[in-house]
């Protein structure tokens, strides 16, 4: 790790902000030099501002399962990867590394190793996107696990997946003289060659195991190192392996700056200075572009459709004429997935076939498990009617506590019962890994997820869906999902039981307007077919406990589906306002994107709501939201930008809440700058996203959410609202 004084680490991080490549989630740049792991550097850099400092791009490539996202944490952080995830797509990590360390060529670089994903017998698509990753390399590390021989020959196709990307060979090819040395007679990028898992070779074993993979090495002209990603003692200073390090970056170097002239980078990044860990972060952004072809995601359009899909790896999954046939194709089980009851209306029925590898029921028994801040428990705390608002909900970093998707949610408020069908809960999550060989499934009820910050990959047994902040997703009831973030990560959840989420009602406004169903999108079938040894966990909800039970598979082995039940997702972007043109404000109601009704006629379990960049033409009007008591309870949060009612406070991935019949309305602040400020037709929210749940019910806040971050000073925002009442006519 490099140490500078504070100033000078700023300073650094504000010369860096242009011109980096980047791929894949936070991560810090470590150091080491002359094959010495995690040395701390003491002394300031030489070369002045970091943004001087040149780099290098090493691919690591292997097979999945390998250890390739542990060996790369050893390598910038010396430490083990306490909870590995399955990489999508690319991760990028960085080493500082001393080229020539003692002599008097001694220069500092950058080495960036990039961990791509994927199997190697991939389709052709996914190979496709893979190649964007190729680009620019100066130096291969191929791993393998020396417990699996398959891993060690797949490295030959690895290899040439990258160094003759146009004709990669489809073949697999074998070591111990069935290769052919030809194939990279012309190969100039250094290779590195890394044996993972040798603590798991039975000692007896060893010697033979070693000298098999240690073909590999010659074949490809490169060094060879067998270590333990989980113990830092095989790249122990002074070592052997240490040294093999240090002289292959070095050689890398020398071919990327000595050699020959650098190449072009084509992907942007910047490097930050993180103050908790007095590091300099580098902070990787895919671009949605990117992500979307880097997931090969597909959408289907259309809210509450009937949909139908198979996946390609698979044509004619779907069975022609009939749900359930004796023999479905491809061996395939057939399973409903009831939304509804069977005699519904067939407005509101709702249901979808999956035609999947081996059906849901193939399970170990569901066992409790620790609820962490789930609960339901409404009458954990007094009431509380007073005005609150909560600060942005604090994200631990992964170095304090690694949290996913489930062990991230925190409920905040509620009403109602899960085992009665009628009711709802709001929950915060903040997170920071991937959920791995787990899922969740509540069997309560449906959730609607607001991303504020970080981007969420979902799986679904649908299929996938890339949401981003300023999108939602809504994973009905039942359907089993599983989240991978990219950083530190935080959004909101509104969870209804007893109903599902329609499109409200339009009347007067006609056909047409807010938010259109052909902007809502529905995934496309997507399989694997992956078994898991180790143990696969679906996690579930139900009648508000938090149960555990285990496979030995992936639950997302859903080759074909059709039916009008299904997940979704909405870019809040494609908004159609409505507002006045002439005075007065429309009640807010005509902002609703989603309603959860009730069974009483215009009254709603639950509203989502947005206040997005609008114009703003009233005449002779107050124009931002009126002071206001509501029979209805209001949670607001905000995704980005400045919400218009109260311009100090109120910040991004923090909420609030008005309950039922608790005054509110705009800031002394905001009164005062709309009661004198010229009204003309302006644009207003621009650059910002607010929402709010608005629902009938009577919420009561959890004891966490008293706890979590609460704004004691809320209420003062009014104070200084005066009098203007003088007895005269104005």
């Amino acid at each position: 790790m490099a140490w500078a004084s504070a100033n000078e680490e700023k300073d650094h991080a504000s010369a860096r902000n242009s011109d980096w490549p980047s791929c894949g989630p936070v991560t810090h740049a470590h150091r080491a030099g002359g094959g010495e792991i995690g040395r701390w550097r003491r002394r300031p850099f030489r070369e002045g501002k970091m943004a001087a400092l040149e780099r290098v791009k090493v691919l690591v490539l292997g097979d999945s399962g390998v250890g390739k996202s542990s060996l790369v944490h050893l390598l910038c952080h010396n430490q083990m990867l306490g909870n590995p995830s399955w990489t999508v797509g690319c991760s990028v990590d960085v080493r500082i590394h001393d080229y020539k360390e003692g002599t008097p060529e001694e220069k500092t670089y950058y080495i960036e190793l990039w961990d791509v994903g994927g199997s190697v017998g991939s389709a052709s698509s996914v190979k496709s996107t893979r190649v964007m990753f190729y680009n620019s390399v100066n130096g291969i590390i191929l791993v393998h696990d020396l417990t699996n021989k398959k891993s060690s020959q797949n490295l030959y196709r690895w290899s040439l997946e990258v160094l003759n990307r146009e004709a990669a060979p489809s073949g697999v090819l074998v070591t111990n003289g069935d290769y052919d040395r030809e194939q990279f007679a012309d190969n100039q990028i250094p290779l590195l060659v890394i044996g993972t898992k040798l603590d798991q070779i039975p000692e007896m074993k060893r010697n033979d195991v070693l000298s098999r993979t240690a073909f590999l090495a010659e074949d490809f002209g490169a060094e060879e190192i067998n270590l333990n990603c989980t113990n830092p003692r095989y790249l122990a200073a002074g070592s052997s392996n240490a040294v093999k390090l240090s002289r292959f970056f070095d050689k890398v170097i020398e071919k990327r700056y000595y050699l020959r002239d650098g190449n072009q980078r084509t992907i942007f990044e910047t490097l930050t200075f993180d103050p908790l860990c007095k590091t300099f972060r580098l902070a990787f952004e895919v671009a949605p572009e990117n992500m979307e072809k880097l997931a090969e995601l597909k959408y289907m359009s259309g809210f509450g459709n009937e949909h139908s899909s198979e996946d390609p790896r698979c044509p004619g999954a779907l069975p022609e004429g009939q749900n359930n046939p004796q023999v479905c194709p491809y061996g395939l089980y057939a399973e409903q997935l009831s939304g509804s009851a069977f005699t519904c209306p067939r407005s509101t029925n709702r249901r979808s076939w999956l035609y999947r590898i081996l059906p849901s029921v193939c399970h170990k028994p569901f066992q409790p498990v620790a609820q962490g801040y789930l609960t339901h428990d409404w009458d954990e705390t007094e009431p509380e009617p007073n005005q609150l608002r909560w600060k942005p909900f604090e994200i631990p970093t992964a170095s304090q506590r690694k949290l996913d998707f489930i062990n991230g949610l925190h409920t905040l408020c509620g009403a109602g019962e899960p085992r009665s069908r009628n009711g709802l809960a709001i929950h915060v999550f903040t997170c920071n890994t991937s959920m791995i060989n787990r899922c969740f499934c509540n069997s309560d009820g449906d959730f609607l997820i607001v991303p504020q910050q970080g981007k969420l990959l979902i799986t679904t047994e649908f299929g996938r869906l890339l949401v981003e902040p300023n999108e939602i997703c809504v994973i009905q009831q039942g359907m089993r999902f599983s989240v991978e973030v990219f950083g530190e990560t935080r959004g909101y959840v509104l969870e209804i039981y007893g109903v599902h989420f329609e499109l409200p009602d339009l009347g007067p406004i006609g056909a047409n307007g807010l938010a259109n169903p052909r902007d809502f999108l529905v995934p496309v079938a997507w399989y694997e077919d992956r078994q898991v040894t180790e143990g696969y966990m679906v996690v579930n909800k139900y009648q508000g406990k938090l149960f555990a039970a285990q496979q030995n598979y992936s639950p997302f082995n859903v080759v074909a589906w059709h039916g009008n039940y299904t997940p979704y997702k909405y870019n809040l972007s494609n908004f159609m306002v409505i507002n006045s043109v002439a005075f007065d404000h429309a009640d807010p109601s005509i902002f609703t994107v989603l309603t959860a009704k009730s069974a009483r006629p215009g009254v709603a379990i639950a509203d989502f709501v947005i206040f997005p960049p609008r114009w703003s033409v009233a005449s002779n009007t107050f124009r931002p939201p009126y002071y206001h008591r509501n029979c209805m309870s209001e949670f607001m949060g905000l995704i980005k930008g400045t919400y218009e009612a109260k311009g100090q406070g109120f910040l991004p991935g923090g909420a609030s809440l008005h309950s039922m019949m608790t005054p509110h309305g705009p800031d002394a602040e905001c009164f005062g700058k709309a009661s004198a400020g010229q009204l003309k037709a302006e644009k207003i929210a621009e650059g910002t996203m607010s929402f709010m749940f608005e629902t009938s019910l009577s919420l009561a806040v959890t004891k966490w959410g008293l706890k979590g971050g609460l704004d004691e000073n809320y209420h003062q925002c009014w104070e200084s609202l005066k009098s203007h009442f003088n007895g005269k006519h104005n």
